[in-house]
């Protein structure tokens, strides 16, 4: 496993998780597919100080929610309750991520996924232009079949 640390288009932070067994080959990879869309790779420790490792849980969106149900997840180790256009997103700690699971279910919740994964301590908000170059990034990178994940700031 190698986490690559990049910046894309308008010069937005990104961590490239790959897991491979030629690191010499994905990086290879990873910096051409980076300089056709714009990006370059990073020096290691350029970009991670910008994301924090997170255990996140995602609920189906439509989860019922009540005061109760929200101090059960704080409780159990929820840092940050986020409701996205596609699901209900418990985050916290990394080794709170097991416990946030097991009270999830015990309140009868279906978990679509629980994952580590790394988030960025301040997102950036890209204009139009930037964000449509890297979704063709993203797109890119998760066409390489080292690449396991794409996080970006």
């Amino acid at each position: 496993e190698v986490l690559f640390e990049a910046y894309g288009p308008g010069g937005v932070p990104m961590l490239i998780k790959a897991i491979t067994d030629n690191r010499n080959r994905t990086l290879a990879e990873v910096r051409h597919i980076l300089a056709e869309h714009d990006g370059k790779l990073g020096e290691p420790g350029s970009v991670r100080w910008m994301f924090e490792l997170k255990g996140v849980v995602y609920l189906p969106r439509d989860t019922a929610r009540t005061e109760e149900w929200e101090l059960a997840m704080i409780d159990a180790g929820a840092d940050d309750i986020r409701l996205t256009e596609g699901a209900l997103e418990l985050v916290a700690q990394p080794e709170k991520l097991e416990s946030l699971k097991q009270a999830a279910r015990a309140l009868g919740n279906t978990i679509d996924e629980a994952n580590l994964e790394w988030i960025a301590k301040n997102p950036v908000q890209p204009d139009p232009a930037t964000a449509a170059q890297l979704e063709k990034l993203f797109a890119a990178l998760d066409e390489n079949d080292d690449v396991a994940d794409v996080y970006g700031g």
